[in-house]
C-alpha cells in the first residue's frame, strides 16, 4: 500500500525506474482509507522502467484515498486470480483515482479496468503507451461521479468498451484500439463517446466487433473527429452517429445502416469492403462523397426489395479510382420483382476509373441482373431481368445451349432453357455431367460449381465469354478441356477441384477465362 491506511492526510511516492518487483502475495493499493479530519491519504507509484508484477487486485484512489499510477516506461503485468480486477476510483464518492499511460507496457492478463467505482476515476492512455486488457468498464456503479477513458494515443488491446450504471464518458483522440474478440456490443453503454480531432482508429484484426447493438441502436459517436478501420474482419455501426470527421476503411469491411455513418466523407482502399443495410423502402445512407478504389461495395436490402431511392445516396463526388472492372458491387436482400432500380446516387461523378471500374459481384440466389449507369439521373442501376437462374439437370442431352430445356428453375425447380445473361448453378445428381458447349455462351455475374459428390467435365467447340465469374464450391471436381475461354470476371476457388490443362498469360483465353493477371481474379 502507497498512501497510509487510517493515517489522514499521509502521501506516498514509489519511483520504480529499474529491476523487478514482484507482489505476488498481496494487493497494490495506491491511496487508501482517510476517515479523519485530517484530510485524506494520498498514493502514487511512477514506472519509468523495470518490471512490476502483481497476483491480486490493483486499487489505485481506494475507499478514501486519492491514488496515481503513471506508467511512462516499463511492464507492469497483472496475474491472479479470476475475478480479480484493476479499479481506478473505488469505494468512496470523495476520493479519485488516476491511471495515466504515456509509454511503456500495461498488461493485464487476468481481470478487467474499472474507470470509476462508486467515485471519480479517469485512465488515460497517450504517446507511446501500450494497454493491455481484457475489457474496460467504466463508471461501474450507480454514482453522480464519473469514470472518464481518454485515448489519446499509444495502442490500447482490448475485447470490449462498456458503460456501468453510473455515468460513464469517453474520448476517442487518436490511439489505435486493436481488437482481440468477436464481440457484437464492443463499444456500448457510455453516456458519452465523443470522437476528438485525432479521430478514431480501429483494427478489427481479423474479428467482428459492433459500435453500438444491433437490436437497441444504443452506443452513439459524437464529435469533430473521423474514423478510420484497420485490419481484416469487420466493423458494424449500428447507432445514428452524428461525428462530423471522414471515414476511412483502410482493410477489411466497414458495415453501416441507413443512419449510422453520420454525413461525412467516405474511402475506401484497395480490397477493402464497404457495407451499406437498409431495413425499408426510402432508408438511405447518405455520405458527403465517396471514394472507391478497386474495392467492394456491398449493399445489402434487406426484405425491401425493388429500391425506390438509391440506397447510397452520396450528397456530393463518387470519385472512382479502381482499374477497369476492379470495383465489385454486391447485391443482397429479398422480394425483388423485374425492372430497373437504383443503387447508388450522386451528384458528379469523377475518378481516374470512371463508371468503368464497376463490375456486378455477388446477386441473390436465382437472380439475373446487369449494372446501368442511367446518367439523366446520375445513378447507377441494377436492372434485373430474372429472379429465377437455371440450375443444370441434363434432362434432354448433354449439350449447353439456349434451346433445350437442360436446366431447371432455382426457385421452384420448374423445366426451363439456358439464355445468355443467365447466372447459372451446377450442383449434385444431374443427368449429364459432361457438358458440351457447341456454341459460345454468355453467362451472367457467375458460373457456379456447388457440387459436393458429383465431377463435371466441359468441353465442346464453344467457349464462355463475357464478363462472368467462375465460382467453385464444395468438394467435387471440374474438369474445364476447352482451352479457349476468355471471360474476365475471374475464378473464385472455395473448395473441391478444379482442373485445366494449361494455364496462359492474364488477359489470354484459357480454361480458365482472360481476366487479367490482378491475384484478386483467382
Amino acid at each position: 500500500m502507497v498512501g497510509a491506511r487510517d493515517g489522514g492526510a499521509s502521501t506516498g511516492t514509489v519511483n520504480h525506474t529499474s529491476g523487478t518487483l514482484d507482489i505476488v502475495g498481496g494487493q497494490l493499493w495506491l491511496g487508501q482509507n482517510a476517515n479523519d479530519a485530517n484530510g485524506k491519504s494520498a498514493g502514487t507509484y511512477n514506472l519509468n522502467g523495470g518490471i512490476l508484477n502483481v497476483n491480486d487486485w490493483i486499487g489505485i484512489g481506494r475507499e478514501g484515498g486519492n491514488g496515481t499510477l503513471k506508467v511512462s516506461g516499463g511492464t507492469l503485468t497483472k496475474n491472479g486470480a479470476a475475478g480479480t480486477h484493476m479499479v481506478v476510483g473505488q469505494g468512496n464518492s470523495t476520493n479519485t483515482g488516476l491511471l495515466e499511460i504515456t509509454g511503456g507496457l500495461v498488461d493485464l492478463k487476468v481481470g478487467q479496468l474499472w474507470v470509476g467505482e462508486n467515485s471519480a476515476g479517469t485512465a488515460t492512455l497517450s504517446g507511446t503507451g501500450q494497454l493491455n486488457v481484457n475489457a474496460i468498464q467504466i463508471a461501474r456503479d450507480a454514482t453522480t461521479y464519473p469514470g472518464l477513458l481518454q485515448l489519446n494515443g499509444g495502442t490500447l488491446r482490448t475485447g470490449r468498451i462498456f458503460g456501468g450504471v453510473g455515468v460513464a464518458n469517453a474520448e476517442f483522440n487518436g490511439t489505435t484500439i486493436i481488437a482481440t474478440a468477436n464481440q457484437t456490443a464492443f463499444i456500448e453503454g457510455l453516456d458519452s463517446a465523443d470522437i476528438k480531432a485525432n479521430g478514431f482508429t480501429i483494427d478489427t484484426n481479423g474479428f467482428s466487433v459492433a459500435v453500438g447493438t444491433a437490436d437497441n441502436f444504443g452506443q452513439v459517436l459524437t464529435g469533430t473527429g473521423g474514423i478510420t478501420k484497420l485490419g481484416a474482419g469487420t466493423l458494424t455501426l449500428n447507432s445514428p452517429n452524428t461525428y462530423a470527421g471522414a471515414t476511412t476503411v483502410s482493410a477489411g469491411k466497414l458495415a453501416v445502416s441507413a443512419s449510422s455513418l453520420a454525413t461525412g466523407a467516405v474511402t475506401v482502399a484497395n480490397g477493402a469492403t464497404f457495407g451499406v443495410n437498409v431495413a425499408a423502402l426510402g432508408q438511405k445512407t447518405q455520405p458527403s462523397a465517396l471514394t472507391l478504389g478497386s474495392s467492394n461495395l456491398d449493399i445489402d436490402v434487406g426484405a425491401t426489395g425493388n429500391t425506390i431511392e438509391a440506397p447510397l445516396d452520396i450528397a456530393g463526388t463518387l470519385t472512382l479510382n479502381g482499374t477497369a472492372a476492379s470495383t465489385l458491387i454486391n447485391v443482397s436482400g429479398t422480394n425483388w420483382f423485374l425492372g430497373q432500380f437504383p443503387l447508388i446516387g450522386y451528384d458528379t461523378l469523377a475518378g481516374t476509373g470512371g463508371y468503368p471500374s464497376i463490375k456486378l459481384g455477388t446477386l441473390p440466389v436465382g437472380m439475373t441482373a446487369t449494372l446501368v449507369h442511367n446518367t439523366a439521373n446520375k445513378t447507377i442501376d441494377l436492372n434485373v431481368t430474372r429472379l429465377n437462374a437455371p440450375t443444370w439437370t441434363g434432362l434432354l442431352s448433354d449439350q449447353w445451349n439456349t434451346t433445350e430445356n437442360n436446366w431447371r428453375d432455382e426457385i421452384g425447380g420448374n423445366e426451363t432453357n439456358y439464355a445468355n445473361g443467365d447466372s447459372v448453378s451446377f450442383r449434385d445428381d444431374p443427368f449429364a455431367l459432361d457438358i458440351q458447349i457447341p456454341a459460345n455462351v454468355t453467362p451472367g455475374a457467375y458460373v457456379l460449381f456447388a457440387n459436393e459428390v458429383s465431377n463435371y467435365s466441359l468441353a465442346g467447340a464453344g467457349k464462355i465469354t463475357g464478363t462472368t465469374r467462375l465460382i467453385k464450391q464444395l468438394a467435387g471436381s471440374v474438369t474445364l478441356n476447352t482451352a479457349i475461354h476468355d471471360f474476365t470476371g475471374g475464378v473464385r476457388l472455395e473448395g473441391g477441384s478444379t482442373v485445366i490443362g494449361a494455364l496462359s498469360n492474364g488477359g489470354l483465353a484459357s480454361p480458365i477465362g482472360a481476366a487479367s493477371a490482378d491475384p484478386a481474379n483467382l
